[in-house]
C-alpha cells in the first residue's frame, strides 16, 4: 500500500480527485472516439479497433473507478476467471454466428435528412437547438461545480446529465440524436418493462419486513468465521429477486453491521461480501444486456446461455473468496471521528 493508502488504513484506498478527474475526461474522449471512428471504415479490422477502444474504456473503469488497481486479490481472481471462462464457452469458427447470419449489417448507420417543411422540422435538423440545449446544461454543470466543488460531477445525476450533453453534441442535430436513441430502445423494450415489477417487489420485502426477519435468521446461525459466507448467501437469494444495484442495503446495514460487530467480523468486509454476492445476480437480469441488444439488435435470450455459464462458475469462486479472505482481516471496531 502507498503512503496515501496508508494515511486511510481500514477504509480502503482513498482516490484523489485529480486521477478521478483525468479518469473521466479520457472516458470522454475516448467517448468521442468511439463515435468519430464510426465514419471511417477499416474493413475486416472494424470489429478489432471496436473493441480495442472498448477495452480501454474497460481497463480506466476497472482499474481506478473500481480501484482493482489497489484491491485484494479477489476482484482479480474474479475478472480472471470470467476471461477464462469467455474463451473456454466462446463458439468455434463452424458454430459461431456472424452479424450476416443474425440478420445485421456492419456497414455504418446513417439516415438520410429528410426534405423539411415545416418550422418545427427546421429545428430538427438544425444545430441552433442543440447548441442553446448544451449551452444552458453546460452552464448549469458550471454553476454546480462552483458552488459545490469539482466532485459534484462525479455524483450520478450530474454524471449521466454530462453524458447526455456529449451524446447530444457528438449528433450534433437534434433529429440524429433521436433517431439513434429510438433505434437502440427498440430492441429493450421487453426488458425495461420488469423494472417497475422489481421496483414493486423492493417495496414489499422492504415494508413487509421480509428482508429483515431474512437477515436476522442469518445473523443468527452464524459465526465469527461464516458470518461472510451467510451474509451473501441471503445477498445473492435477495438479488435474484429484486436487483437493486445495492439500494436495499440502506434499509438493511443497520443490523446487518450490528450482528458482525456483535460476531467480531470485519465491518468493511461484511460490505464488500455483501457488494459481491448480491451482483452474482446481476449475471442473469438483463440489465447490463441493454447496450448490447441496443447496439447489436440482439435479443436477451442470445446472450443469458454464456452469462448463466459465468454464474454457474462464479458462485462457488465467489463463495469460496469471501469465506478464505475473511481469515486475513482483524475486527476492528468503529471508531467515531
Amino acid at each position: 500500500m502507498d503512503a496515501h493508502g496508508q494515511a486511510h488504513a481500514g477504509v480502503g484506498h482513498v482516490m484523489r480527485r485529480r486521477v478521478l478527474f483525468r479518469v473521466l475526461a479520457a472516458l470522454l474522449v475516448l467517448t468521442y472516439v468511439t463515435v468519430a471512428v464510426t465514419s471511417f471504415d477499416f474493413g475486416r479490422w472494424n470489429l478489432v479497433v471496436a473493441m480495442a477502444i472498448a477495452v480501454v474504456k474497460a481497463s480506466l473503469v476497472l482499474m481506478f473507478f473500481m480501484h482493482l488497481k489497489y484491491d485484494k486479490p479477489f476482484n482479480a481472481i474474479v475478472i480472471i476467471v470470467s476471461m477464462a471462462l469467455c474463451y473456454l464457452s466462446a463458439p468455434s469458427d463452424a458454430d459461431a454466428r456472424g452479424i450476416h447470419e443474425m440478420g445485421l449489417s456492419d456497414s455504418v448507420a446513417s439516415e438520410p435528412l429528410e426534405q423539411r417543411r415545416t418550422p418545427g422540422e427546421w429545428l430538427e435538423y438544425s444545430p441552433l437547438l442543440t447548441v442553446i440545449v448544451c449551452s444552458a446544461g453546460l452552464l448549469y454543470l458550471v454553476r454546480e461545480v462552483i458552488a459545490s466543488g469539482p466532485s459534484i460531477v462525479l455524483e450520478l445525476n450530474h454524471y449521466v446529465f454530462l453524458f447526455l450533453i456529449v451524446g447530444l453534441l457528438l449528433h450534433w442535430r437534434p433529429r440524429s440524436f433521436v433517431q439513434a436513441i429510438a433505434a437502440a430502445v427498440a430492441p429493450v423494450g421487453g426488458v425495461l418493462i420488469q423494472y417497475p415489477l422489481y421496483a414493486g417487489i423492493v417495496r414489499m420485502m422492504t415494508e413487509s419486513g421480509i428482508a429483515a426477519t431474512l437477515a436476522h435468521f442469518f445473523g443468527a446461525i452464524s459465526t465469527t468465521h461464516t458470518y461472510p459466507v451467510m451474509v451473501g448467501v441471503y445477498s445473492a437469494l435477495i438479488g435474484l429477486f429484486i436487483p437493486s444495484a445495492g439500494g436495499k442495503w440502506l434499509i438493511e446495514a443497520p443490523y446487518m453491521l450490528e450482528a458482525a460487530k456483535t460476531l467480531k467480523v470485519h465491518l468493511g468486509w461484511v460490505v464488500q461480501t455483501y457488494n459481491a454476492t448480491e451482483a452474482l445476480a446481476n449475471l442473469i437480469h438483463p440489465f447490463w444486456m441493454l447496450p448490447l441488444v441496443g447496439i447489436l439488435g440482439l435479443k436477451a435470450r442470445d446472450i443469458v446461455g454464456y452469462s448463466m455459464l459465468q454464474l454457474i462458475v462464479h458462485v462457488p469462486v465467489v463463495f469460496f473468496l469471501v469465506w478464505a479472505l475473511n481469515f486475513t482481516l482483524s475486527y476492528a471496531p468503529p471508531a467515531l471521528p
